[in-house]
């Protein structure tokens, strides 16, 4: 068994591809255009690694990866404008910092949410910086 998939949803541009030969599963993975990397797993028997196989392909699903033919084409990603890219850079630093998003407002703790916030965008490059700072001006005016 064979399978590929792609991920170009948003700002990726990634491929992931897994093979299963008996007891012994191969993945390779990276960005799109690159040789990326490769694992190999060997499990009991191939029963357990074709289960464990598909256990991985539905996570890739849910995740927004999509299936593509053995030698199918990979299609040219569709690269996004500069406010895209920063509308997506707002949200996703948004998101990723607020612990209690899940929980009810009352638990929610402001201190704690700007700290995560301010640990994240010091993670930024100055392109996404700049991007994420004429975006947040944007929604503030």
């Amino acid at each position: 068994m064979k399978r590929n998939f792609i991920n170009q949803k948003e700002l990726s541009d990634k491929f992931w591809n897994i093979e299963c030969s008996g007891k012994i599963q191969t993945i390779s993975f990276g960005k799109t255009g690159t040789k990326g990397r490769e694992t190999v797993k060997e499990y009991a028997d191939e029963k357990e690694c074709l289960q464990e196989s598909e256990k991985l392909i539905a996570q890739k699903i849910k995740k927004g990866y999509t299936e593509i033919q053995e030698n199918g084409e990979i299609p040219q990603k569709i690269e996004l404008s500069e406010n895209e890219k920063a509308d997506i850079y707002f949200w996703d630093a948004i998101e990723k910092s607020n612990k209690y998003k899940k929980a009810h407002w009352s638990e929610y703790d402001i201190d704690e949410h700007i700290e995560n916030l301010t640990d994240h965008l010091s993670k930024f490059g100055k392109e996404r910086m700049i991007l994420f700072e004429k975006n947040a001006s944007g929604k503030i005016k």
